[in-house]
């Protein structure tokens, strides 16, 4: 009959997904809100995701999703896609087109938001999944982008992820050590 879910994520910052998991597993889930039974499935989601069992990370973070939405939480559900984004290019077995569909849908969302924080973070994220040798030029682009639109509101732990993954990008893919550096000092700035 229990439905505190707050021990169960004081079980997963203390590294200890066993016992998140017997937590779990004491939810009555009939008696949860939409939002809370999308919190709980989002809290399986991070303790499988824990154990390196991606597959079931996933399923329970689309449950979640499909909640929010249904809960009419669409900020919460579409930011999940940036999760499972994540999570899905993490896995070895996985194509980059998997993760790119939850991201392009953030993005129409961001887009039809208004939402410049939403939108910056969204070109961020692609900017991130593209950073290879085949895809380094739209990444170099996304990031751009979402340096713009990060002049405007001012995100100092957006344009530190931004500078670090340039500088990334710039040392690794493209060529240029000069640039790659200039973004490392500036980064600097932010993580010190």
């Amino acid at each position: 009959n229990n439905t505190d879910l707050t021990p169960i994520k004081k079980s997963i910052e203390a590294n200890n997904p066993g016992r998140a998991l017997k937590q779990l597993k004491d939810i009555d889930t009939l008696k949860l809100t939409k939002q809370a039974l999308a919190k709980y499935y989002i809290l399986k989601a991070e303790v499988f995701d824990y154990q390196n069992k991606e597959d079931s990370s996933c399923y329970y973070y689309l449950k979640a999703k499909k909640i929010y939405a249904l809960a009419g939480e669409m900020d919460k559900s579409m930011e999940l896609n940036i999760t499972l984004a994540y999570l899905i290019k993490a896995q070895k077995h996985s194509l980059k087109n998997d993760a790119q569909k939850y991201l392009v849908e953030y993005l129409a969302y961001a887009q039809k938001s208004g939402d410049n924080l939403k939108l910056a973070n969204a070109y961020a994220e692609l900017g991130a999944l593209k950073i290879s040798s085949e895809e380094k030029e739209e990444s170099l682009a996304y990031f751009l982008k979402a340096k713009q639109l990060n002049k405007k509101i001012k995100d100092s732990k957006l344009e530190s992820q931004l500078d670090n993954n340039l500088a990334a990008l710039y040392n690794e893919y493209l060529n240029r050590p000069d640039s790659a550096l200039y973004y490392f000092k500036k980064d600097l700035v932010y993580i010190q």
